[in-house]
């Protein structure tokens, strides 16, 4: 999605701008938010699996994420990208707070759909990032000049 803006002859201007203080809080969130989300895939694919924290965790990166948007929610491209991502982690946490509500431990199709549901948020997390990321680049360059 945000390769397509790029790429398509759009310029960055063309985009509502953020503060430096805003960038650096938006990219922040994600920041926390990714971390939280690779905390959990690492303990899940060691076989560590503590339900309530992992749902609390996911509750804490869905979270973060939501707190991005509320500096880049006029940024239609990262809409696209934010929301569905939010829906990816709420979908594991969900699974998760399932599996626990049948005293159930981690089935294998279980691992399956949150390790892909926190693997889907982290790429659209990171597509949105990397923008932001050239964004500060942008700037840097352009007070460099």
């Amino acid at each position: 999605m945000l390769e397509a803006l790029s790429s398509s002859g759009d310029s960055l201007n063309n985009l509502p701008s953020l503060t430096p203080d805003e960038l650096f809080k938006a990219k922040s969130h994600l920041y926390k938010g990714l971390e939280i989300i690779a905390n959990q895939l690492n303990n899940l694919r060691q076989g560590i699996y503590d339900a309530l924290q992992a749902a609390s965790e996911l509750n804490e990166a869905w979270l973060e994420v939501n707190k991005c948007r509320v500096y880049t929610e006029t940024i239609v491209d990262f809409e696209e990208c934010l929301q569905p991502a939010m829906g990816f982690i709420f979908d594991a946490k969900c699974m998760i707070e399932h599996l626990a509500a049948l005293h159930m431990g981690i089935t294998r199709q279980g691992f399956v759909s949150i390790t892909g549901c926190l693997d889907e948020a982290t790429g659209l997390i990171g597509m949105v990032l990397g923008e932001l990321e050239s964004w500060d680049k942008t700037e840097q360059e352009e007070d460099a000049v």
